[in-house]
């Protein structure tokens, strides 16, 4: 049961509640963003207000689903189908369990970017901002949610285990205060859009970067070494930037694979090495050292059952091993081993994503917000001193999204046609400020046109299984 609050990016499938610090709770305890009221006493409202479309529908749509926040901070779901089934839900991920015709993958990140706009509106008239809300531990069995527990660090938690490999050598500045942004420190451009009345756009979410640590010794002793991906490591949202989507909208994706060669040598060499090393590993000494003299004895009856060309080669290659000189078999014999060369896979690589954007301010307030983008961008690339200036602590990272507005809501969806973008570092920027060739100002002193070119990195590669659930199921997956 996690806690949601300002400073999450994104909210959980599962049973959850509002807040968890005493900022979230009023002076009679109950819950700032609770639904209820003296005029509606069940607390249920749309989840999207005034939706036409329903879940089975093409595009899909949220009509029927109501959401309710308790006294206590939990959110609960209800869903009418029109056709007089009325039930209620303790979360997304049971609803999305309920075999509904038409619900799929899409259909839960509409909801989930459908309520991420609902709550922080509600944290905005309560007055709940970031400053005051923190990110909880999910509550123990005799946890209060009003209050929550007591954040404990977390054993499996690579950025929580207190040894040196995973210190504390200060924090970035991260001030992201600028009076030209939305309340939710949103920089919009052009100014002239709003939600959905502007078109589709792509989103640049500015996030604290959280190292991986070496892992954990006792998920070790299970098999367990993978360290998190950045995707899923606790990260704080620290404002946000919407552009016009760009043209020539592209990706790539390689995975390397290299020319690998084992020639029957090798190969016979390669498995005497494997029964040594299986033997050693039994914890027999004795048979350990016996593996030493089984592996010349294996190689001597290979010899002596070997046919005239591979003795041919056995004696070339042992040849050319003792003087240090190549290519005496194709002096001898006029060819050359078999190498059986392969091509074999080595392993992903990381992504990267270009995109160009060309920036017109048409009034002041425009320019402002141009300038601050172009600030935001530069400063959230840049490395920050630790507290004694022998370190450098890592840059913020971005989470990228091509954002749908094309049914016509407030919700500000994940494209349901195009790419998805893991967490990824801003790696080049470049600012051209006179993109026509010629030195142009306003009377205020505000270039006319601004060309922003822009470099990204995704930090983790992409893995098959990223496609079966979550964002990976939706549009062409990542």
């Amino acid at each position: 049961m996690p806690f949601w609050n300002v400073t999450s990016t994104t909210l959980e499938n599962g049973v959850t509640y509002i807040g968890g610090t005493s900022a979230y709770k009023d002076a009679n305890g109950n819950n700032k963003l609770t639904t209820i009221t003296s005029s509606n006493t069940t607390g249920y409202v749309p989840v999207v207000p005034g939706a036409t479309a329903k879940i089975g529908d093409n595009p899909p749509g949220l009509k029927g689903l109501s959401y309710a926040i308790q006294t206590d901070g939990k959110i609960t779901y209800k869903y009418d189908d029109g056709v007089g089934n009325v039930k209620q839900y303790n979360s997304i991920q049971e609803f999305a369990n309920s075999s509904i015709v038409g619900y799929n993958a899409n259909t839960t990140l509409l909801i989930k970017n459908a309520m991420q706009s609902n709550l922080k509106q509600l944290a905005e008239n309560a007055n709940v901002g970031p400053s005051a809300a923190t990110t909880q531990a999910q509550p123990g069995a005799n946890s209060d949610p009003q209050n929550g527990p007591t954040s404990t660090p977390n054993a499996g938690d690579p950025n929580n285990q207190g040894n040196a490999a995973n210190a504390d050598i200060g924090s970035r500045i991260n001030n992201y205060n600028s009076p030209f942004a939305e309340k939710d420190k949103t920089l919009i451009y052009p100014i002239s859009r709003k939600n959905a009345n502007g078109g589709d756009f792509i989103k640049f979410e500015i996030l604290s970067y959280q190292k991986s640590g070496l892992g954990n010794s006792a998920t070790a002793a299970r098999g367990q070494v993978t360290l998190p991906g950045m995707e899923y490591r606790t990260r704080n949202l620290l404002g946000s930037i919407y552009l016009p989507i760009q043209s020539g909208i592209v990706e790539g994706m390689s995975v390397d694979w290299g020319g690998g060669e084992l020639n029957p040598i090798t190969a016979a060499f390669a498995n005497s090495a494997y029964n040594t090393i299986e033997t050693a590993a039994s914890g027999s000494l004795g048979k350990f050292l016996g593996s030493f003299s089984g592996g010349a004895a294996q190689l001597q009856q290979l010899y002596n059952s070997a046919s005239p060309e591979l003795k041919l080669m056995l004696q070339n290659y042992f040849v050319e091993q003792a003087v240090k000189t190549n290519g005496l078999l194709s002096r001898t014999v006029g060819g050359a081993i078999n190498n059986n060369l392969e091509l074999l896979f080595n392993g992903p690589m990381l992504r990267s994503f270009t995109f160009n954007f060309k920036l017109t301010p048409r009034e002041q307030r425009e320019a402002l917000v141009i300038r601050d983008i172009i600030r935001w961008f530069k400063k959230s690339m840049a490395p920050s001193l630790s507290n004694s200036q022998l370190f450098l602590l890592a840059p913020n990272v971005f989470k990228i999204s091509y954002v749908y507005t094309g049914d016509g809501s407030q919700n500000n969806g994940n494209h349901p046609y195009l790419n998805r973008i893991k967490v990824a570092a801003l790696r080049d920027i470049a600012v051209n400020y006179t993109p026509d060739g010629n030195y142009m100002t306003y009377q205020d002193g505000s270039m006319t046109q601004y060309e922003l070119n822009l470099t990204f990195g995704e930090i983790d590669p992409v893995y098959e299984n990223d496609y079966e659930f979550d964002e990976g199921l939706v549009g062409t997956g990542w």
